[in-house]
Formats: C-alpha cells, sequence, structure tokens
C-alpha cells in the first residue's frame, strides 16, 4: 500500500506520482476540479475515485453547476452517494464514489470482514 498527499496547488504533481496506477484516489482539497481531473489520468481501469464534499457546487454559488460531476458522467464513471451526518458536523454532507464496471470494491469475492467481540 502506498499513500501520497499531493500540495494543494498540484505543483510537481507530475514528479510525485509513481507510473503505475492508482486503486483509490481521494479527492479533499480546495481545487477539487483539477484534481478530479488528474484522478482521471492516474486511476486504474478498475479503480474508484472517491470526492468528499461532493454536494458542493465546485463550479462557483453563482453558476450552481456540478462540473466534477459532470467531468465523471462524461468520462462514463457511475457513482454512489453517501450522505449523512459527519463526526462532529451540524449539517450533513455528501461523499460519492465513482467507478466504471470493473471496480474491484464490488467484486464481492473475498469472505466478509468477522469481528471477534
Amino acid at each position: 500500500m502506498c499513500l501520497h498527499l499531493i500540495p494543494e496547488d498540484l505543483y510537481g504533481i507530475e514528479k510525485l506520482l509513481p507510473r503505475e496506477p492508482f486503486d483509490i484516489v481521494v479527492i479533499d482539497g480546495l481545487d477539487r476540479f483539477r484534481c478530479a481531473e488528474w484522478s482521471l489520468r492516474v486511476i486504474s481501469p478498475c479503480g474508484a475515485i472517491i470526492l468528499d464534499d461532493s454536494e458542493g457546487y465546485w463550479g462557483g454559488e453563482e453558476k450552481q453547476t456540478y462540473p466534477i460531476l459532470e467531468l465523471m458522467r462524461a468520462q462514463g464513471y457511475r457513482r454512489v452517494d453517501f450522505f449523512g451526518h459527519s463526526p462532529g458536523g451540524i449539517r450533513p454532507h455528501c461523499t460519492s464514489f465513482f467507478f466504471q464496471s470493473e471496480c474491484f470494491l464490488f467484486e464481492g469475492t473475498e469472505a466478509p470482514r468477522r469481528t471477534i467481540w
């Protein structure tokens, strides 16, 4: 497992990322649209992209558009939304998972994780 934290301004992103595609990309930064564009370049065909606070317009309050959702839809990604209250939050938020039809998260080949109490 490898985790990469990318700077907010995406400066030098080409040098920071490995050549292999990622299985999961998490977008939770200021310039989320640019991050979403980059995620499409580095995600594996069976990977998933997680967008935190996807209920935000990210196209500007005056436009009230959802350019990230439109971008992912145009690239053939499906979406599952998880909507609810975050820990310590007052208002509900939405986190969206974007995936292609071959996403490894939906293979279901592994047994459910057992918890021993």
